[in-house]
């Protein structure tokens, strides 16, 4: 039984930033047409910046079993970070170039369980190790600084209570298919048609707007999982590693792009099975030129956010091990084959679900590249 407590500081910041600067080189016209040279401070910074502070508790349990065969380790932590240090952004009115103004932004918790179980067979010809870990993660914004006003990225919302960067919008209700329908519901827009989004209204005024916005989704994986399989049998050996995530949805710029309701640039495959007068069975809105009734726009419409859950194999290898003194002068040699990225199990309808983003866009997809399948042979020699 183990336990820890401890206070860490941190500053994962470039230097100096918090030293404003006055740009020398400023032109500025009068009302005489004369053009004079002055200095201005263009990019506001905080000037006010410290360390992050980061307190953790850790409560676990380590055992092993069976004569060393059987092994467990479980634990729990619980980790507050005071005086984040992020990019805030602020908007381009406040006349700074810099609009993502570092400072001690808030509070973040993190809490969770770890879990690793392993089973070892060393005797026999047939040895192997097998280890699987499981790790879950509860997020929760505890402070904002200033006002704790939300923090607002590329369709998420970061507030006090909630978790940073979820999903943030309005939510989906199926397609309109008739007039009717449309006079019967909450007013969306003028030329609002059968074809469109049937958005709900969330605090039933009778009006869609940004009243009706609320969080979707977490764009924070919840739950995190790997597998790790070693094994040998005479002089073979092999050698897999699993891993993956789910608890999440992602938004993907790249097929929201794809799915445009306008112009005349490619589409997703998926456009093929946008609704008609022909074709009502379907969650895919018409298309009609400037999307009249901003179809658009972040919601949880399928397609929108997708599940984010993946199980991916990343390494698959197989080796043999030449019998010693075979090659005069060679102590041992080793062939092998490795395979990496080999395959990954997912739902989500881009590349790569695993992919990194912004601090307050953390399920953003802003088009992260495909990881690259990889083959390799080799051999190994010891002299």
């Amino acid at each position: 039984l183990r336990g820890s407590y401890g206070v860490l500081g941190n500053q994962e910041i470039n230097n100096y930033l918090y030293q404003p600067y006055v740009n020398r080189n400023v032109p500025y016209h009068f009302g005489n047409n004369d053009v004079v040279i002055g200095g201005i401070q263009t990019a506001v910074v905080d000037q006010d910046i410290k360390w992050e502070e980061t307190t953790q508790l850790n409560i676990g349990l380590d055992a092993t079993l069976l004569e060393g065969k059987f092994t467990l380790s479980a634990e729990y932590y619980n980790r507050i970070t005071n005086d984040i240090l992020v990019g805030v952004p602020v908007p381009a009115s406040t006349g700074s170039i810099n609009t993502n103004i570092v400072t001690n932004a808030g509070s973040l918790k993190n809490e969770g369980m770890e879990f690793e179980i392993g089973y070892h067979k060393y005797d026999g010809e047939f040895k192997f190790d097998i280890a699987a870990n499981v790790s879950t993660l509860s997020n929760e914004v505890l402070a904002l600084g200033g006002n704790n006003e939300p923090i607002y990225g590329v369709g998420t919302r970061t507030a006090v209570g909630g978790e940073v960067g979820q999903h943030f919008g309005w939510i989906y209700d199926g397609l309109f298919q008739s007039q009717e329908e449309i006079q019967d519901h909450a007013f969306q827009n003028p030329a609002t048609s059968p074809g469109d989004v049937r958005f709900v209204d969330v605090n039933d005024d009778g009006v869609i707007n940004d009243a009706d916005r609320v969080d979707l989704a977490s764009a924070i994986p919840s739950l995190t999982y790997g597998l790790n399989i070693t094994a040998y049998y005479k002089n073979f050996d092999f050698t897999t590693f699993v891993s993956g995530a789910s608890g999440y949805q992602i938004h993907s710029r790249l097929y929201r792009t794809l799915m445009h309701t306008t112009d005349y640039i490619n589409w997703h495959e998926d456009i093929l099975d946008r609704w008609t007068p022909e074709n009502t069975n379907t969650d895919i809105p018409r298309v009609v030129a400037d999307d009249p009734n901003n179809n658009g726009r972040n919601s949880d419409r399928p397609g929108w956010l997708q599940d984010g859950k993946h199980l991916r194999i990343n390494t698959v290898s197989l080796g043999y091990t030449l019998p010693e003194a075979l090659i005069r002068g060679i102590q041992s040699a080793r062939v092998y084959v490795t395979l990496q990225n080999l395959y990954t199990f997912q739902a989500y309808k881009g590349y790569n679900p695993d992919f990194t983003s912004g601090v307050f866009e953390p399920g953003f997809d802003n088009g992260s590249y495909p990881l690259p399948r990889t083959y390799m042979m080799g051999v190994q020699f010891s002299f």
